[in-house]
């Protein structure tokens, strides 16, 4: 979505930052985990950003970057079946309200 963003606004002369909320890790670009692109100059977001003009990011670099670990992703989702805790007190809730109904 920030890439469409920074595109019209770059049609309409209008400044725009954007804030690469990326995993760091180490905080001190030692990793390179939160790298990109940035007006054709590789940059680390933990280090030099994470704010950037959105007008100069690679987004296209930073996406394919931000799906190369999809596929693992996906395994360990389907390995991990989320529960949510908000759905587990409700669940409760009502199966405390049926015991008392009989």
């Amino acid at each position: 979505m920030m890439k469409f963003v920074c595109q019209i606004t770059k049609e309409y002369g209008v400044a725009t930052m954007v804030d690469m909320n990326c995993i760091m890790i180490d905080g001190s670009g030692m990793c390179g985990g939160c790298r990109l692109t940035v007006d054709g100059k590789m940059k680390f977001t933990c280090v030099d950003g994470p704010e950037f003009d959105g007008h100069l990011v690679d987004f296209d670099e930073a996406i394919a970057r931000a799906n190369i670990y999809e596929a693992q992703e996906q395994k360990v989702f389907e390995r991990r079946h989320h529960y949510c805790n908000l759905q587990a007190m409700a669940d409760a809730e009502e199966a405390a309200q049926k015991k008392e109904e009989k």
